[in-house]
Protein backbone atom coordinates (compact mmCIF):
# COMPACT_ATOMS: atom_id res chain seq x y z
CA UNK A 1 0.00 0.00 0.00
CA UNK A 2 1.34 2.96 -0.97
CA UNK A 3 0.39 6.01 1.04
CA UNK A 4 1.36 10.14 0.07
CA UNK A 5 0.96 12.83 2.66
CA UNK A 6 -0.32 15.94 1.40
CA UNK A 7 0.88 19.42 2.95
CA UNK A 8 -1.05 22.22 2.39
CA UNK A 9 0.67 24.99 4.85
CA UNK A 10 4.44 25.03 5.41
CA UNK A 11 6.22 26.39 8.61
CA UNK A 12 3.11 25.78 11.23
CA UNK A 13 2.92 23.13 13.59
CA UNK A 14 0.76 20.99 10.25
CA UNK A 15 4.55 20.73 9.14
CA UNK A 16 5.49 18.70 11.44
CA UNK A 17 2.13 17.02 11.96
CA UNK A 18 2.89 16.13 8.25
CA UNK A 19 6.09 14.82 8.70
CA UNK A 20 5.22 12.58 11.36
CA UNK A 21 3.21 11.15 9.54
CA UNK A 22 5.34 10.40 6.75
CA UNK A 23 7.77 9.24 9.62
CA UNK A 24 5.73 6.64 10.91
CA UNK A 25 3.63 5.32 7.37
CA UNK A 26 6.79 2.86 6.33
CA UNK A 27 7.07 3.92 2.21
CA UNK A 28 4.97 7.07 2.41
CA UNK A 29 5.72 10.21 0.47
CA UNK A 30 5.37 13.90 1.44
CA UNK A 31 4.30 16.40 -1.45
CA UNK A 32 3.21 19.91 -1.07
CA UNK A 33 -0.01 20.65 -2.34
CA UNK A 34 0.12 17.39 -4.60
CA UNK A 35 -1.62 14.56 -4.67
CA UNK A 36 -0.12 11.62 -5.90
CA UNK A 37 -2.77 9.67 -8.69
CA UNK A 38 -0.19 6.57 -8.44
CA UNK A 39 -0.68 5.73 -4.69
CA UNK A 40 -3.10 3.87 -3.14
CA UNK A 41 -4.19 6.96 -1.11
CA UNK A 42 -3.53 10.61 0.03
CA UNK A 43 -3.49 11.90 2.70
CA UNK A 44 -4.24 15.81 3.01
CA UNK A 45 -2.52 17.68 6.16
CA UNK A 46 -4.98 19.22 6.57
CA UNK A 47 -8.58 19.22 4.55
CA UNK A 48 -7.87 22.68 2.98
CA UNK A 49 -5.10 20.62 0.47
CA UNK A 50 -8.23 18.36 -0.61
CA UNK A 51 -8.93 19.89 -3.63
CA UNK A 52 -9.26 16.95 -6.02
CA UNK A 53 -10.55 13.34 -6.09
CA UNK A 54 -8.10 10.16 -5.80
CA UNK A 55 -8.01 6.87 -5.30
CA UNK A 56 -8.62 7.11 -1.86
CA UNK A 57 -8.62 10.27 -0.15
CA UNK A 58 -8.14 11.18 3.45
CA UNK A 59 -8.43 14.20 5.37
CA UNK A 60 -7.32 15.94 8.02
CA UNK A 61 -9.92 17.87 9.89
CA UNK A 62 -8.38 20.28 12.62
CA UNK A 63 -11.83 23.28 12.79
CA UNK A 64 -14.56 24.58 11.31
CA UNK A 65 -13.50 28.47 9.89
CA UNK A 66 -15.71 27.80 6.89
CA UNK A 67 -18.57 25.32 7.11
CA UNK A 68 -19.20 25.09 3.32
CA UNK A 69 -15.56 24.18 3.21
CA UNK A 70 -15.96 21.69 5.95
CA UNK A 71 -18.79 19.82 4.60
CA UNK A 72 -17.85 19.75 0.84
CA UNK A 73 -14.51 17.98 2.25
CA UNK A 74 -16.23 15.75 4.46
CA UNK A 75 -18.52 14.88 1.80
CA UNK A 76 -15.98 13.68 -1.16
CA UNK A 77 -13.11 11.98 1.39
CA UNK A 78 -12.90 8.77 1.92
CA UNK A 79 -11.94 8.37 5.41
CA UNK A 80 -12.28 11.94 7.14
CA UNK A 81 -9.88 11.91 10.31
CA UNK A 82 -10.90 14.14 13.14
CA UNK A 83 -8.74 16.02 15.29
CA UNK A 84 -10.12 14.97 18.93
CA UNK A 85 -13.47 14.83 19.57
CA UNK A 86 -15.25 18.17 18.97
CA UNK A 87 -16.31 18.22 15.57
CA UNK A 88 -16.67 14.18 15.30
CA UNK A 89 -20.78 14.97 14.87
CA UNK A 90 -20.27 16.66 11.76
CA UNK A 91 -18.68 13.42 9.97
CA UNK A 92 -20.78 10.55 8.94
CA UNK A 93 -20.04 7.15 11.24
CA UNK A 94 -19.07 4.81 8.57
CA UNK A 95 -16.37 7.40 7.46
CA UNK A 96 -14.91 8.91 10.52
CA UNK A 97 -11.90 7.98 12.27
CA UNK A 98 -10.76 9.69 15.76
CA UNK A 99 -7.21 10.91 15.51
CA UNK A 100 -5.83 11.07 19.07
CA UNK A 101 -2.48 13.08 17.62
CA UNK A 102 0.39 12.50 20.34
CA UNK A 103 2.70 15.36 20.70
CA UNK A 104 5.58 15.44 19.08
CA UNK A 105 8.45 13.11 19.33
CA UNK A 106 11.01 15.31 21.13
CA UNK A 107 8.61 16.35 23.84
CA UNK A 108 7.75 12.54 24.79
CA UNK A 109 10.30 10.98 27.68
CA UNK A 110 7.98 7.87 28.22
CA UNK A 111 9.48 8.08 32.04
CA UNK A 112 6.27 7.41 34.77
CA UNK A 113 3.93 9.88 35.66
CA UNK A 114 4.56 11.13 39.29
CA UNK A 115 1.49 11.62 41.85
CA UNK A 116 2.02 12.99 45.49
CA UNK A 117 -1.00 12.54 48.09
CA UNK A 118 -0.65 14.42 51.01
CA UNK A 119 -1.10 13.85 54.08
CA UNK A 120 -1.94 10.53 56.49
CA UNK A 121 -5.03 7.85 55.84
CA UNK A 122 -7.64 7.40 59.23
CA UNK A 123 -9.16 4.32 60.72
CA UNK A 124 -12.34 5.51 59.13
CA UNK A 125 -11.21 5.29 55.96
CA UNK A 126 -12.37 8.99 54.39
CA UNK A 127 -9.44 9.18 52.67
CA UNK A 128 -9.59 6.69 50.56
CA UNK A 129 -6.51 5.39 49.75
CA UNK A 130 -7.83 1.97 48.47
CA UNK A 131 -8.19 4.49 45.69
CA UNK A 132 -4.85 5.61 45.62
CA UNK A 133 -3.05 2.29 45.82
CA UNK A 134 -5.10 0.78 42.99
CA UNK A 135 -3.59 3.86 40.55
CA UNK A 136 -0.41 3.19 42.03
CA UNK A 137 -0.21 -0.52 40.72
CA UNK A 138 -0.64 1.11 37.24
CA UNK A 139 2.57 0.71 35.18
CA UNK A 140 3.14 3.75 33.96
CA UNK A 141 3.02 6.04 37.10
CA UNK A 142 4.49 6.79 40.86
CA UNK A 143 2.65 7.68 43.11
CA UNK A 144 4.44 9.05 46.59
CA UNK A 145 2.56 9.12 49.67
CA UNK A 146 3.58 11.48 52.12
CA UNK A 147 1.85 9.38 55.33
CA UNK A 148 1.65 12.42 57.31
CA UNK A 149 5.73 11.86 58.28
CA UNK A 150 7.60 14.55 56.07
CA UNK A 151 8.44 18.17 57.93
CA UNK A 152 7.60 21.14 55.93
CA UNK A 153 11.00 21.45 54.17
CA UNK A 154 10.51 17.96 52.77
CA UNK A 155 6.84 18.62 51.99
CA UNK A 156 7.69 21.13 49.55
CA UNK A 157 10.67 19.08 47.73
CA UNK A 158 7.91 16.29 47.47
CA UNK A 159 5.56 19.18 46.19
CA UNK A 160 8.75 20.22 43.78
CA UNK A 161 9.33 16.88 42.33
CA UNK A 162 5.98 15.67 41.70
CA UNK A 163 3.81 16.13 38.54
CA UNK A 164 0.15 16.27 39.83
CA UNK A 165 -1.05 16.29 43.58
CA UNK A 166 -4.14 13.54 43.54
CA UNK A 167 -6.70 13.60 46.35
CA UNK A 168 -8.57 10.66 46.66
CA UNK A 169 -11.01 11.31 49.68
CA UNK A 170 -14.56 11.26 50.49
CA UNK A 171 -15.28 13.47 53.17
CA UNK A 172 -13.02 16.36 53.94
CA UNK A 173 -13.01 20.37 55.14
CA UNK A 174 -9.93 21.02 52.70
CA UNK A 175 -8.02 19.22 52.47
CA UNK A 176 -5.35 21.98 52.76
CA UNK A 177 -2.70 19.59 50.14
CA UNK A 178 -5.10 21.88 47.48
CA UNK A 179 -4.38 25.00 48.03
CA UNK A 180 -0.96 24.31 48.69
CA UNK A 181 -0.42 22.69 45.77
CA UNK A 182 -1.64 26.07 43.92
CA UNK A 183 1.09 27.88 45.81
CA UNK A 184 3.74 25.56 44.40
CA UNK A 185 2.13 25.68 41.06
CA UNK A 186 1.05 22.23 41.01
CA UNK A 187 -2.10 20.68 39.16
CA UNK A 188 -4.65 19.24 41.47
CA UNK A 189 -6.67 16.10 40.24
CA UNK A 190 -9.85 15.87 42.69
CA UNK A 191 -13.43 14.44 43.31
CA UNK A 192 -16.03 16.82 44.77
CA UNK A 193 -14.97 16.62 48.40
CA UNK A 194 -14.40 19.21 50.48
CA UNK A 195 -13.40 22.53 49.30
CA UNK A 196 -11.70 20.92 46.28
CA UNK A 197 -13.98 21.87 43.34
CA UNK A 198 -14.13 25.61 44.36
CA UNK A 199 -10.38 26.12 43.41
CA UNK A 200 -8.82 24.93 39.90
CA UNK A 201 -8.38 21.26 39.91
CA UNK A 202 -8.72 17.96 37.44
CA UNK A 203 -12.24 16.96 38.46
CA UNK A 204 -13.28 13.25 38.79
CA UNK A 205 -16.74 11.70 39.98
CA UNK A 206 -15.63 8.19 40.14
CA UNK A 207 -13.35 5.49 40.25
CA UNK A 208 -13.64 5.16 36.47
CA UNK A 209 -13.48 8.53 35.48
CA UNK A 210 -9.90 8.11 37.47
CA UNK A 211 -8.49 6.02 35.80
CA UNK A 212 -9.33 7.65 32.40
CA UNK A 213 -7.84 10.68 33.45
CA UNK A 214 -4.44 8.99 34.86
CA UNK A 215 -4.20 6.98 31.54
CA UNK A 216 -4.65 10.02 29.05
CA UNK A 217 -1.81 11.88 31.67
CA UNK A 218 0.51 9.42 30.56
CA UNK A 219 2.37 9.90 26.69
CA UNK A 220 4.12 6.39 25.81
CA UNK A 221 7.17 6.66 23.32
CA UNK A 222 5.56 4.74 20.53
CA UNK A 223 2.36 6.73 20.77
CA UNK A 224 2.86 7.88 16.76
CA UNK A 225 3.62 4.75 16.12
CA UNK A 226 0.71 3.33 17.36
CA UNK A 227 -1.73 5.66 16.19
CA UNK A 228 -0.54 5.84 12.82
CA UNK A 229 -0.99 2.06 13.15
CA UNK A 230 -4.78 2.35 13.63
CA UNK A 231 -4.81 4.75 10.78
CA UNK A 232 -2.73 2.86 8.20
CA UNK A 233 -5.21 -0.86 9.35
CA UNK A 234 -8.67 0.94 8.95
CA UNK A 235 -7.30 2.64 5.60
CA UNK A 236 -6.34 -0.84 3.92
CA UNK A 237 -9.92 -2.66 5.45
CA UNK A 238 -11.52 0.15 3.52
CA UNK A 239 -9.32 0.21 0.23
CA UNK A 240 -10.12 -4.03 0.16
CA UNK A 241 -14.19 -3.59 0.89
CA UNK A 242 -13.78 -0.71 -2.07
CA UNK A 243 -11.38 -3.15 -3.94
CA UNK A 244 -13.89 -6.11 -3.74
CA UNK A 245 -17.10 -3.68 -4.03
CA UNK A 246 -15.66 -2.58 -7.97
CA UNK A 247 -15.12 -6.31 -8.42
CA UNK A 248 -18.29 -7.15 -7.97
CA UNK A 249 -19.75 -4.56 -9.65
CA UNK A 250 -18.04 -5.54 -12.72
CA UNK A 251 -19.35 -8.90 -12.27
CA UNK A 252 -22.70 -7.44 -12.31
CA UNK A 253 -22.40 -5.72 -15.46
CA UNK A 254 -21.06 -8.53 -16.91
CA UNK A 255 -23.88 -11.19 -15.89
CA UNK A 256 -21.99 -13.30 -14.00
Amino acid sequence: MRINIVLNEKNWCLENIARHFHKYIEGSTLSFMEADDTSDANIYISYHGFTRKTKFDVCYFTHIENKAWWEKAVAHSDLAMVMGHKYADTVPEEKRFIFDTPPFDWYINDRKTKFLVVGREYSSGRKNYNLAHKIAEMPFVDVTFTNGELSDEELIEAYKSTDYVLVTSTVEGGPLCVVEAIAMGKPVIAPDTGWCWEFPCIKYSNETELFKIVSKLHIPKNAWASEVGRLTSRIKKMLTKKSLEAVRGRMFALGM
